[in-house]
Parts: structure tokens; sequence; C-alpha cells
């Protein structure tokens, strides 16, 4: 498909339906018709065959055989009926069939009702059989039956072109009130169609007049159970979307606020090392400050920039071994925190254990709370990568042992030490100048990490010895598929 090009109009759903429907209406009549032309055929070969049987047995009854008189010599043959007596046309002689009788005494001839004694194969078994006239004429059903005494035969014979036609005929009185109630029934069914899809198509409406009303739910009050069920999945839908358009706001808010701190610093720094008349020394910490305000920018913006880059690569959810993945990152980190007087610890189990997620992310979020504590702790600070697995779940934390006034702050998260208020300045300018209180940009991060991992993230007070915890705990494993990330 070129692009830009518009694509078809999606088919109507009644359309659809009805003609699936009709199709299997018709289907079900041809179905019915061939059965109906078998059970025809079928039900004319029975009643035929019945009527041979009969006719043979009542001519039987006569002594001498049908036509025998005392006028009649020895070795005489009886003329045939030259026209046979007309059937009387009626509703009630519908399906009488002219039937042909020949009859012999002995090896005598006495009754050739059609003329097709010398027509036919000489046949003196007994039983039914289907002959071919020697002329090239009609077939004909044959019913051969002795007396006991086996001294007179009967043989009773029909047209099998009649024959046919009867089960033709009988086929069609069955088949007909099929295809006369086959429009009306196509056409009851497109009525019930659209009748049966006006719900959904009220509930397509008020699905296209959400953004126009503002209205951000469905009404739940519907008289089908499927319907419910729709309703109650778009609800949760538009739930979990306004939930996300929400965090979505609140992380934009937040790097806007974590942005503006050091770029506010790097103005007022600017402005006062820019100064004619500021002094060499304070000319020299507003400079200071600006190149830790403009480290702390690169900062944010490197921390969107790592977590863009994981969500960018498209990987599905793979088992991630946490004690493995806490080995290689807390590796990294040994030079820094060797130069920055940082003792860090592992404590984790020697195999896993293993939880569903995006490796790439999960490494940036424990990076993330790894560079957290050993920016924002002093020299000293023992910091400790914990991964361990319980009843309650799996956990993987990151714990320090810092006072609460040299570190991290615990009610805020921020923790930043660094003076920002420019050299000269006021009071009032330091306020605008510090950076706010909240998770800060690496933890808010690490928070929406663990919630597109369906896990936690977790920031109550440790047991001592240690004063700050940052975790991201998972529930139990459960023998089900693990869900799909966020």
């Amino acid at each position: 498909m070129m692009r830009g090009a518009v694509p078809p109009p999606a088919p109507a759903l009644s359309r659809h339906l009805w003609s699936w429907s009709f199709g299997l209406l018709a289907l079900a009549w041809m179905t019915l018709v061939a059965v109906s032309y078998y059970t025809g055929l079928h039900e004319a070969d029975e009643i035929t065959d019945g009527q041979l049987v009969s006719a043979a047995a009542l001519a039987l009854v006569f002594p001498e055989g049908p036509g025998a008189g005392a006028d009649r010599g020895a070795g005489a043959v009886q003329a045939p009926i030259s026209a046979p007596p007309a059937i009387p046309e009626g509703d009630r002689t519908g399906y009488v069939q002219d039937v042909a009788l020949l009859a012999w005494h002995g090896e005598t001839l006495v009754h050739d009702s059609h003329g097709l004694a010398g027509r036919l194969p000489r046949d003196d078994g007994t039983g039914f059989s289907t002959v071919q006239a020697r002329d090239g004429g009609h077939r004909w059903r044959r019913y051969v039956v002795h007396d006991a005494a086996r001294d007179r035969r009967v043989a009773v014979l029909i047209d099998l072109d009649d024959r046919k036609a009867l089960g033709r005929d009988i086929a069609e009185h069955i088949a007909r009130p099929a295809l006369i109630v086959l429009p009306l029934v196509a056409l009851l069914s497109w009525w019930t169609i659209r009748r049966g899809l006006r719900p959904l198509h009220r509930l397509s409406q008020q699905i296209q007049a959400l953004d126009r009303t503002g209205e951000g739910r469905l009404s739940v009050e519907h008289r089908f159970a499927e319907i419910d069920i729709t309703v109650d999945a778009i609800n949760g839908l538009i739930d979990r979307i306004d939930a996300q358009t929400e965090r979505e706001r609140e992380f934009a808010s937040d790097v806007a606020h974590e942005l503006r701190s050091p770029l506010a610093t790097i103005a007022l720094q600017a402005e006062a090392a820019g100064r004619a008349q500021a002094a060499p020394a304070e000319r020299a910490a507003a400079l200071a400050q600006l190149r830790e305000a403009s480290h702390g920018a690169a900062r944010v913006l490197t921390q969107l920039l790592d977590l863009a880059r994981a969500r960018r690569v498209d990987m599905p959810a793979q088992p991630v071994d946490l004690g493995a993945l806490a080995t290689s990152v807390l590796a990294s980190f040994a030079q820094r925190s060797h130069d920055g007087g940082h003792e860090l610890e592992l404590v984790a189990p020697p195999h896993g254990p293993v939880v569903h997620g995006n490796p790439l992310m999960l490494e940036l979020a424990l990076r993330n709370l790894l560079d957290n504590a050993l920016r924002h702790t002093p020299a000293g600070t023992r910091v400790c990568v914990s991964v361990a697995q319980s009843d309650a779940g799996i956990e993987l934390s990151v714990l320090d042992d810092a006072d609460a006034g040299a570190g991290a702050d615990a009610g805020s998260g921020s923790g930043t030490k660094t003076d920002l208020t420019p050299a000269g300045a006021g009071p009032g300018d330091a306020g605008a100048a510090r950076s706010a209180a909240g998770l800060g940009i690496g933890l808010k991060l690490v928070a929406r990490i663990a919630d597109w991992h369906h896990a936690r993230f977790d920031r109550s007070p440790p047991s001592p010895p240690w004063r700050t915890r940052f975790a991201l705990c998972w529930p139990p494993p459960s023998p089900s598929p693990s869900p799909p990330l966020r």
C-alpha cells in the first residue's frame, strides 16, 4: 500500500453476519434438495416395487389367469389390449402408475396387456429385475412370480421413466415449501441481525461521544452480559490510560523541575561570576558551582537518554538473573566507590533469583540507585546491594548507613547537599536554586521502571545498621505466565 493511501472502509458487521447466515441457509436448503431428491427416488422405488408385488399377487388369484375364457382354444394367446383403460385424473390418482401385465400358463402366454412379450428378453426366474426393450425402447422394472404348482407364471412391469418421474415429483413436493420459505427466512434473518446489533451500535456511539462530551466513562447500564464485559474492559482501559497520563504528566513536571534547578543555578552563578566587582575567590566559587550545576543538568539529560534508549530496544520480557545483574553493575562502580571513599557490599545467593523483565531497564534502575547512594553520601559510607527471595517475594535493594543529615534525606529523596546559592545572593535566591523535594529524576526513573515490570518501588526504613533503603519488590513467582511489560 502506498504511503498516505486511504485504507478501504471496513465492511459492516451486520452485512458480514447476514452473508454468513444466508450462506448457511442456502447450504442447508441445497442439502435439503439433495436429500429430498434422493428420498423421492428411494420412496418411488419402494412404492412401485410394492405396487408390482401387489399386482402380481392379485393376478395369480384368477384360476386360469387373467383373460381366460371358454372360447379360448388350447395354445391360444389372448390378444393384447390395444389401449389400456385410461386412469381417471384427480387429486387421489396423482401417484397411480401404468402397470403392464404378462401371464403364462405353462409355456403358453395367455395375457399381454401392452404387447411387450416379443420386445423383452425371456426370464424364467422369479423376483425383481431391470430389462431393456430389444428395439431400444424404454427400460422396465419387472417382477415375476410363480404359483405354488409352478404351472402358471405372472410378470408385472412398470416403465422406469414413469418411476423416476414419480421420484422427482415427490422430491419437488418436499423441497418446494423450503424454496418458498427461503426468501422469508433471509429477510427475517436480516431484520433479526440488525435488531440484535442495535446495542452494539449504541455502544459505538457512546465511545465516539467520549471526547466530544468530556465524559470519561461509559454507562454500565446494559441489558446483556457481553456488552457489560466490553464496557468494563473499555472503562478499565480508560482508567489505565488516565493513570498513565497522570504519571506522564507528573514525570514531565519532575523533569522540568529537576532541570529548572541547575539551569537557575547556572544563570545565577554566571551572573555572579560576571560581576566586575567580584573578588577572585568569589568568582572562583561561582564558577565551581556553575560547573556543578551544569554537571547536574547533564546528569538529568543522560538519565533521560538512557531511559529512552532502554525503552526503544524492542526486547520482550525474558528471564533476568538478579544476582548476576547485581554483580555486574556493582563491579562497574568499584573504581568510583574507591575514589569516593565508599565501601561496597553485595549480599546475594550464588544463583538467582530470576524475574521476567527487560535486562537493560533493570540495569538502568540499579545503576541509578547506586549512583544516588554514592553521590549523596559522605566518604566512609557502606553501600550494600542486596538480592533476596522469600515467601513475601523477590527484592532487589540498595542500602547505606550514612546519617540522615549527611546523605539523601529519607523524607525528600533528593539529598543534594551542594549549596546552590550564588556568592552574594540573598536567602530568597537560595530557595529557587535548591533541588526540589521529591524523589528526584533518578529515583523517578526507577519508580517508572518498577511499574513497567509490575514491581513495587519501596522506600520503607531498613533495620539497623542501615539508615536508607531503596528497593524493587516483586510478588512471589506464580506458575502462570508473567504479564507483558507495560
